[in-house]
């Protein structure tokens, strides 16, 4: 699996042409504008996605009343203040990630972003001497939730799962801890043990090639139940090569989801 991008929206803006008429201008890659078309249908009557700089690069016009627009601006913001994670060939229908770890080519240079701090302070290494600070996992539920209530395909979700741990012999598990916050939160399914881990794996970060690393947790998770015609949303803290999230998707998919979105708190800058 290869071909990984990495987008963002620059910036937005909503110019009112006349009652219930807009013009959503949209500074960033194309894709934004292709998938804000397809993801508000209904809300926007001109796909045409047209070039439009230097200020911004693509337009699209949106008919709706004040309520449409401000669910479309929330679905905006959200999508300024995040990365879109994309790779082809994916099982996901998307991923999108909080921000990026941090900063950085090596240990004396590199800074962990506000997101990267919180995972860093919230994940559990072991039961003793690092059990992880759940004031700062509730930091980041808060913002996962903020994204999900505001994204218009995340917000219809059915189920919510998290990455099963690779250490289970930690004082908690961040990703599991997460997905049941939003879950509660939206009033989804939490589905706790829909999905395990069924043999041992070399933590991915030991691994440097990504065919070593997709090799290295092919099949080694097994679905415990099904998800017929579901949208189902996983959960992980961390997105570098994407190779274990992409295989536990897969195993939903092999359940009957319909669609599976992927949410992350922080990518790393490298694959």
């Amino acid at each position: 699996m290869s071909n990984m991008k990495v987008l963002q929206l620059e910036s937005w803006e909503i110019r009112r042409i006349e009652k219930g008429i807009y013009n959503l201008l949209l500074k960033g890659p194309k894709e934004y504008a292709r998938e804000v078309s397809h993801i508000a249908e209904g809300f926007v009557v001109d796909d045409r996605e047209e070039a439009v700089g230097p200020e911004f690069d693509w337009s699209l016009m949106v008919e709706g009343r004040w309520r449409t627009i401000r669910r479309l601006r929330s679905l905006l913001d959200c999508l300024k203040n995040s990365l879109w994670i994309l790779q082809e060939s994916s099982p996901l229908r998307m991923v999108f990630a909080l921000d990026f770890h941090g900063s950085g080519t090596g240990r004396e240079d590199y800074t962990r972003s506000i997101i990267g701090e919180w995972v860093y302070k919230a994940k559990s290494y072991d039961p003793v001497f690092h059990r992880g600070n759940l004031a700062y996992a509730d930091k980041l539920a808060r913002r996962m939730i903020g994204f999900v209530r505001a994204h218009l395909l995340y917000c219809r979700a059915d189920t919510v799962v998290g990455v099963p741990p690779g250490n289970p012999h930690k004082a908690y598990d961040l990703s599991a801890y997460l997905a049941e916050r939003i879950a509660r939160s939206l009033r989804m399914h939490f589905a706790s043990d829909a999905i395990e881990k069924v043999r041992p794996t070399i933590p991915q970060k030991r691994l440097f090639r990504l065919e070593d690393k997709e090799k290295n947790v092919r099949e080694a998770f097994r679905l415990t139940s099904h998800f017929e015609r579901e949208t189902v949303i996983i959960v992980d803290d961390l997105y570098q090569s994407g190779a274990t999230l992409r295989e536990v998707a897969r195993e939903i998919r092999r359940g009957k989801a319909a669609r599976v979105l992927g949410l992350v708190a922080t990518k790393t800058h490298s694959a």
